[in-house]
């Protein structure tokens, strides 16, 4: 929970439509003179501090602010001049003359011609991208067929279960609060090449690593006289111990450098 992005508080040193829309709300009950109920004042209460302490709670907070929003700023909106009033209930008119004319099939017809058009011309494809995921190193797993116990990269997990699972079952993926401290603390301490890394891999028996080319594990274990890449793209780097049961990949593999970007 001290490291993955979505327990962590806000980034509010990013562009990030949570502030906005806080501040919006804040703003809007501030200005509006209507008040709110003690449901709605208790769910926005919690809902804001969830948000605040983790950004997996900021779409819940998202579900509840935004009809309270609309509502406060329809109550501003109502005390402006009647000028500005006049012209923005002439352009909501016209907003729903337009969407009654078209009876609800405009917008799904140009959804699919859309859709149907990004298909054709190739620009909307099934795949993953392999900027991001490990496509062409876990193509490489497929093909060699490496046995024994795999330390992989957490962020690489969840595409090698759906790429290559149950041929390779992983050491780690997203879902952190699942596996908890008993492989969490193991996992971290190994990832950033922390003292006692190399305990790690001893402790679990890992026999071939999959990690991220530039991370501090794959430099630790390039200056490793016992572990030997076999395999290394921008995005990830394959790693086999040095032993009887690797033999062939070793041959086969002998003078791998690990490609950065």
């Amino acid at each position: 929970m001290d490291r993955v992005a979505e327990f962590l508080s806000p980034n509010f040193h990013e562009v990030l439509p949570f502030k906005y829309m806080l501040l919006a709300t804040i703003a809007a009950l501030a200005l509006a003179r209507s008040s709110l109920n003690v449901i709605e004042v208790g769910l926005l209460a919690l809902l804001s501090y969830m948000a605040l302490y983790s950004v997996r709670h900021v779409s819940l907070f998202a579900i509840i602010a935004a009809p309270i929003l609309l509502r406060t700023g329809e109550n501003i909106l109502s005390q402006v001049s009647n000028r500005w009033l006049q012209f923005y209930r002439q352009r909501n008119t016209n907003l729903n003359a337009i969407e009654a004319r078209v009876d609800g099939h405009l917008w799904p017809s140009l959804t699919i011609l859309l859709i149907g058009g990004l298909c054709l011309t190739g620009h909307l494809r099934y795949e993953f991208n392999d900027k991001v995921f490990p496509v062409a190193a876990v193509h490489f797993l497929q093909r060699e067929k490496i046995s024994g116990n795999m330390f992989n990269n957490d962020e690489f997990g969840d595409y090698m279960i759906f790429a290559a699972w149950p041929e390779y079952r992983v050491f780690m993926d997203g879902r952190s609060d699942m596996y908890g401290e008993k492989y969490g603390n193991p996992y971290l301490k190994a990832a950033h090449a922390f003292p006692g890394w190399k305990d790690v891999l001893t402790q679990f028996r890992i026999d071939w690593v999959i990690f991220g080319t530039e991370s501090a594990l794959a430099a630790a274990l390039s200056e490793q006289s016992d572990w030997q890449p076999i395999y290394s793209d921008t995005i990830a780097t394959v790693f086999v111990r040095k032993n009887a049961m690797n033999e062939l990949l070793l041959a086969r593999y002998p003078a791998v450098k690990l490609k950065f970007q």
